[in-house]
């Protein structure tokens, strides 16, 4: 039996709460941060004990342990890398004797390493020989289903009504330019998976290849890319552009489940690939039509590294009135404020 002396595991909410601070303090100092995930699903009891006396006569004070659910316990190791985490589940491997069977190991890590650091190190350490996951996906916000029915019925409904205005922009688009209607671009979605995002055209043919002659016009600091008098946008494509007209095709995406309503927008991936490490957590919701920063920050053209805290800020909890809010105040933004979107 445990001894009181010996800390009990954490239940689950928190020590989920416990992993995600430890996640978002990482991402800003640059350490490494690895779980370890018992799932205990076939063992006895006694197993368990074994398990529990186990680590905790084993873990530093710096760690944590704690439930995940009923049959998974999760063992959160900071500024250890992956390989090092590999020694721990070892060691429990090995201590478990006839048990390990009965229980599985996942060791999940940003920082995987190389095994081979340690072996030659420490040839006579016993080394769990899985392969190391990527701790990342773990993080991926779930669409909650509330959300995601007000997508679909409110898409729905505005594709409806939108549906004249747009076939008359797409005859404007053709009137004005050849080339196609519908302007496609790969974008980065939910847990940092591409899709194609659609929008009308709005600027010429070869505007992405001209975009590097302008670098030193862009306006914006960070690596997202904005300019004052655009030469690449069309006539058509100054309206539909201050009206937010140009965006209406998303609204296909969002009946995709590719998009919603309101979330972060979809950043291109040469964006992600300069963001820091604590900004990428604004992929792990769906991105979408509108966020805080489109009818706030915006406007007030706060600077980039704020831009991403008021996504990630948004991501951090679901709200159907903070959604519908936002909605509300992105028409008046359209209507009223003309601007850049």
């Amino acid at each position: 039996m445990r001894t009181e002396r010996h800390r009990d595991p954490l239940d689950a909410d928190a020590f989920f709460r416990t992993l995600g601070r430890e996640k978002s303090r990482t991402e800003r100092s640059g350490e490494a941060l690895t779980l370890i995930v018992l799932g205990v699903t076939d063992s006895f009891p006694e197993d368990r004990e074994l398990i529990l006396d186990f680590l905790q006569m084993r873990l530093r004070m710096t760690d944590e342990l704690g439930w995940m659910d009923k049959s998974h316990l999760g063992i959160l190791l900071p500024a250890t890398k992956g390989h090092e985490a590999r020694i721990v589940a070892g060691s429990i491997d090995e201590e478990l004797g006839a048990a390990r069977k009965r229980i599985s190991c996942i060791v999940y890590s940003d920082t995987p390493g190389s095994p081979e650091e340690v072996e030659s190190e420490h040839p006579d350490v016993p080394m769990w020989q899985g392969d190391v996951e990527p701790l990342s996906p773990l993080f991926v916000v779930p669409m909650p289903l509330g959300k995601r029915a007000l997508d679909i019925l409110g898409a729905s409904i505005l594709m409806v009504l939108a549906m004249p205005l747009m076939v008359m922009t797409a005859i404007a688009i053709r009137m004005e330019s050849k080339g196609s209607v519908i302007f496609r671009q790969k974008r980065l979605g939910h847990g940092g998976k591409p899709f194609t995002l659609l929008k009308f055209r709005s600027m010429v043919i070869d505007a992405e290849s001209l975009q590097a002659k302008l670098a030193e016009d862009n306006r914006r600091d960070g690596p997202a890319f904005k300019m004052e008098n655009d030469p690449r946008i069309t006539r058509v494509g100054n309206l539909i552009r201050a009206s937010g007209i140009d965006e209406l095709p998303q609204l296909l995406n969002v009946l995709r489940g590719q998009m919603t309503l309101v979330g972060p927008r979809p950043p291109l991936e040469n964006e992600v690939s300069s963001y820091e490490e604590w900004q990428k957590a604004r992929l792990r919701v769906v991105g979408g039509l509108t966020c805080i920063w489109q009818v706030d920050g915006r406007l007030k053209n706060v600077s980039f590294r704020d831009w991403m805290r008021q996504d990630i800020q948004y991501g951090s909890r679901f709200s159907a009135a903070r959604d519908l809010q936002l909605i509300a105040r992105t028409a008046w933004v359209v209507v009223f404020t003309r601007g850049d979107h």
